[in-house]
């Protein structure tokens, strides 16, 4: 059953009449409008089949749940959710959250793209290189005449202009459903504003911008002896301990998360968010792309504000310290090198430079990117050969996993020396690009034999740059099967 108190119970039949009437529909609700459950199902029992892509697991994981539970039957039937690790569906679903990557999405939508097929697409506004690609190839498939709808839903976004690059498509504004929030004044230290809450009786979700700082701040509460369930929350734990969070306690509790908790996921008995103000976002700064801390925009900070107010009255302490945020987010495409995403859409069969795309990169740093990777060998001009490119972008796949899956420093070690070896192919050294915690910048070596690779550390940005080379192949190779340590000891030199 829906749930009929929500505001966007009001808009049902206006959206349902939108959906009907055209390919692509706006919707723009506010916090507590209830989109992100509501819509799903209004759309489900209109009889259509739904793809629902969310930014995070967490969010395409417990979003499903919620819809399950609303309809009424467990989840894995009607409603299910997927993503790259893991998945709960069956032959019986028809609406089917998922993660937001381009691959999954193509591949749920596939054979089954029909009249009554829906792509709906969750928290626009957010504007990772996923959403944008999404959005662009969307665009794409409707002009080519493929039969399906699309669906684009957020808090906050530019709706007009996004209407305008669909040609047209209906906005529908649905208002939020926000108890008063009280901005309070930041004390000195954050944790002490924490404690002073808890004491309240409130309970608290705090923002910090990674997992470091969620774990600094679990350990000094605990120091403190506050009186509270303190509990970390971000993408990197497992399902059991994420689940702890949307618990209920005998006493107050604190939810210090990553920016996981600041759409689509409510914790429905917080009524006190503290924020740092920080997040770690992908930036390219001097020709180097890594993950930089920064503060977010006043856009970010007016939707964590209203996790306070989701249930009841509520308190919203800030202790972002920077003069000069922006209004709205920088969308991703266009603070990243271009490199994987022209690589990523040539894979799919995609030509980057004949996208259009909401946020419209540079056409001539496409082109730059593009040219880099034809010769390096990783595509050719007309992307009929993208083999080596897709070696490396699942190489860069399973060191990003291996890097955030706990490994040790050992593990990674010997996970540099595999790279390494693996990408001796075709007379080519070739090393891939890593957001974290190394970065490594592409490059050509012209024989197998005369390759050599050294690695300078960027003391400002714990990056890595390929910057020359001096390593004999033949060499490396059999000192690897004595030694998987050999190229990380020996070879890769930080200077």
């Amino acid at each position: 059953m829906t749930n009929q108190k929500l505001p966007i119970a009001a808009f049902r039949e206006t959206i349902l009449e939108a959906v009907n009437n055209n390919s692509v529909t706006v919707i723009t609700a506010e916090t507590g409008a209830g989109k992100s459950t509501q819509v799903p199902q209004y759309l489900l029992d209109e009889g259509y089949d739904l793809v629902v892509t969310q930014p995070r697991r967490l969010a395409a994981r417990t979003v499903s749940q919620r819809v399950a539970e609303e309809h009424g039957e467990e989840l894995g039937q009607t409603i299910g959710y997927r993503t790259a690790v893991d998945r709960k569906d069956s032959e019986l679903t028809r609406c089917l959250f998922c993660t937001d990557g381009l691959a999954l999405v193509r591949e749920l939508i596939g054979a089954g793209v029909g009249g009554k097929t829906i792509l709906v697409l969750d928290e626009v506004h957010e504007w990772n290189e996923n959403m944008e690609v999404l959005v662009s190839w969307a665009k794409r498939q409707i002009e080519m005449g493929v039969d399906f709808k699309v669906v684009l839903m957020s808090a906050t976004m530019e709706a007009e202009k996004l209407s305008a690059f669909y040609n047209g498509a209906p906005v529908i504004t649905v208002p939020g459903r926000l108890f008063p929030v009280e901005i309070k004044t930041a004390g000195m230290r954050l944790v002490d504003d924490v404690a002073a809450l808890v004491a309240g009786g409130r309970n608290v979700l705090v923002f910090q911008p990674g997992k470091q700082e969620i774990a600094d701040t679990c350990n000094a509460l605990a120091q403190m002896q506050v009186s509270a369930e303190i509990l970390p929350l971000h993408g990197q734990l497992t399902p059991e301990e994420q689940a702890k969070c949307f618990k209920h306690y005998g006493r107050p509790k604190v939810v210090v998360s990553t920016n996981v908790a600041q759409t689509s996921v409510t914790i429905d008995d917080i009524d006190a968010v503290v924020d740092s103000g920080m997040e770690r976002r992908i930036e390219l700064v001097d020709g180097v792309e890594g993950l930089y801390l920064k503060a977010i925009s006043l856009a970010d900070s007016t939707q964590r504000k209203g996790r306070a107010g989701r249930t009841k009255e509520g308190i919203y302490v800030d202790h972002c310290g920077a003069m000069d945020r922006p209004d709205f987010p920088v969308a991703e495409i266009m603070r990243k090198r271009l490199d994987q995403t022209v690589l990523r859409l040539a894979i799919a069969g995609f030509d980057m430079e004949e996208l259009e795309f909401f946020h419209q990169p540079n056409k001539s740093d496409i082109h730059d990117a593009r040219q880099t990777l034809v010769g390096l060998g990783c595509m050719t001009s007309d992307i009929s050969y993208v083999e080596l490119g897709s070696h490396i972008l699942d190489l860069t796949q399973q060191a990003k996993e291996l890097y955030t899956n706990k490994a040790t420093k050992k593990q990674k070690r010997k996970l540099l020396g595999v790279v390494f070896e693996q990408l001796l192919v075709k007379d080519k050294v070739v090393t891939p690009v890593f957001n974290k915690p190394f970065e490594f910048i592409a490059e050509r070596v012209n024989t197998l034999n005369s390759g050599e690779i050294t690695l300078q550390r960027n003391a400002s940005s714990n990056k890595a740059v390929v910057v020359s080379s001096e390593l004999n192949s033949e060499k490396l190779l059999a000192d690897r099967e004595s030694n998987p340590d050999y190229l990380y000891q020996k070879q890769v030199s930080y200077r």
